[in-house]
């Protein structure tokens, strides 16, 4: 497939809807969506600025479970005590995260226990998730439920999770989900959709790989990848995944993360085993010295982290650890939960991004608007290794060194776009030369990595593609090696040849 531009303008909503040879259908086009998906295998960039038309809603639809990011889902104690809200008044809480970390100490109480209570839609003034419920709920007929409500006649199911612990205890619960919705609707072999952003993405790839199941206790050599959980499902989304690790994640762990006037610091998050769990690829060259070159540093090693003095290594936070209740003790507890989980964490991209036979292929969404962090510099400052996250950070930069084109590739903010699409910060898969993972659909869209569920483009999209799905299990409309909507290939191309104008004017 010819690879789209990399940049899109600052219009309300673009997508680019990519076609990739040889993965089933040959082209696609969403009557409802007015996007066009090319049998050539090519890629158009269309605009979509108005809220589209929905499919009327199908009393038999399929089941389809939505997954948030990290830190998009609530969380309390067992006995009804908010911990996480994503609320103005918890983003104001200095001590909001600090709340969170205390119940993944080693010596935390029973009564710490957390559920994970309901799916964040959104924040004053920000969209996240409110927007495509809305319009899975329209395409159900039914209000989407939670995990506990679910019925014979569930059609949309909200799976909150707790983002903090190991993803594979998220796949495993998401497993049991599909169970209970077999045994509610009396379908031992029903199939459902599945749409994962960010962190819940992985979570739907573990799944979809390894089913419930743990398989981190072994080496990466000795997991057997059998795709258990793909008889269970339909379809799967990707919005915003970092597939292959995320730079910007790493930079979170080792500096920390600011949101309100919430300080997530660096040994909060080395308490959350998921945070280990985005970390770039173990094949990926996540740091260059000042000529620009990669430096062969291990980064699941915690001598590395120790080394270049990050996270709980850094010795401003080793004092501030040491002056806090239980000082050395909490310190050597939090060491062994980093080396725990740095290991947990490389097995994980390991075990996700094994190049084998694909027998199931996702539509992925993905932004390509925004320079993304992908490679982090190291420089020595009196023999000393110090880290730069930024090319103006740099003291004493090369002549002639392209810090910029180096360290970022094109993505949304957080994730790059190579990584969404499971290939390396160069493109290519990792160990492959191609992708880890079987694609049907990809859409490049213009958004933060927060908002990608947000975009009209984006929700459009996801709720045509299932629509279409119901219609073809049903019999109707959309008939598979054919351009979708009894269009063919030489229809495909002229629709694509009439919106290239459209679009191009769009851009103007």
């Amino acid at each position: 497939m010819a690879d789209p531009t990399s940049h899109c303008d600052d219009a309300p909503v673009a997508a680019v809807v990519c076609r990739r040879r040889g993965l089933g259908r040959t082209g696609l086009v969403l009557g409802w969506v007015v996007l066009v998906l090319l049998a050539s295998g090519g890629c158009e960039r269309i605009h979509n600025d108005a809220r589209l038309p929905m499919p009327s809603a199908l009393a038999d639809a399929t089941p389809v479970i939505l997954i948030p990011g990290a830190e998009a889902s609530s969380l309390e104690t067992a006995d009804g005590r908010m911990l996480w809200t994503g609320s103005a008044a918890h983003l104001l809480d200095p001590n909001a995260f600090a709340r969170l970390a205390e119940p993944m100490m080693p010596d935390a109480s029973a009564s710490a226990r957390v559920v994970a209570a309901d799916v964040i839609r959104g924040v004053p003034g920000q969209d996240y998730y409110g927007g495509l419920i809305e319009r899975l709920e329209a395409r159900a007929g039914a209000p989407c439920v939670l995990p506990d409500a679910v019925g014979p006649q569930t059609r949309c199911v909200l799976y909150p999770w707790d983002w903090r612990r190991d993803l594979v205890r998220a796949a495993a619960g998401l497993d049991q989900l599909i169970e209970r919705l077999r045994r509610t609707r009396g379908e031992p072999t029903l199939r459902v959709d599945l749409l994962g952003h960010s962190a819940g993405g992985l979570v739907v790839r573990y799944f979809v790989r390894f089913g419930g199941r743990d398989v981190l206790g072994r080496s990466p050599e000795e997991v057997r990848v059998d795709f258990a959980g793909a008889p269970k499902v339909r379809r799967a989304a990707l919005i915003g995944v970092p597939n292959t690790g995320a730079a910007f994640w790493l930079k979170l762990m080792m500096r920390g993360h600011q949101l309100g006037l919430v300080s997530l610091r660096p040994e909060l998050m080395a308490v959350m085993p998921s945070a280990y769990q985005a970390l770039p690829h173990p094949d990926h060259d996540w740091l260059l010295d000042t000529s620009g070159r990669p430096v062969d540093r291990d980064l699941y090693d915690p001598e590395t982290w120790r080394a270049l003095r990050q996270s709980i290594f850094d010795p401003a936070v080793r004092r501030r650890l040491r002056a806090s209740p239980g000082g050395e003790r909490r310190l050597a507890a939090i060491e062994a939960i980093l080396e725990a989980s740095l290991e947990r964490g490389r097995r994980l991209q390991l075990a996700l991004n094994r190049p084998v036979a694909q027998p199931f292929a996702y539509d992925v969404f993905a932004g390509d608007c925004t320079p993304t962090l992908a490679r982090f510099v190291e420089e020595r400052i009196g023999g000393v290794p110090e880290l730069r996250f930024a090319p103006e950070a740099i003291i004493h930069p090369r002549p002639g060194v392209d810090y910029a084109a180096r360290m970022y590739r094109s993505g949304d903010g957080w994730i790059t776009r190579s990584s969404a699409l499971g290939r390396g910060a160069d493109g290519r898969g990792q160990g492959a030369g191609r992708g880890v993972f079987a694609i049907d659909n990809t859409v490049l869209g213009c958004g933060p990595h927060g908002g990608l569920p947000a975009l009209d483009a984006v929700r459009n999209t996801l709720v045509g593609l299932l629509a279409m799905a119901d219609a073809h299990a049903q019999g109707r409309g959309w008939v598979p090696g054919k351009g979708g909507l009894g269009l063919d290939g030489h229809d495909l191309k002229r629709a694509s040849a009439a919106a290239r104008p459209a679009a191009r004017k769009g851009r103007q």
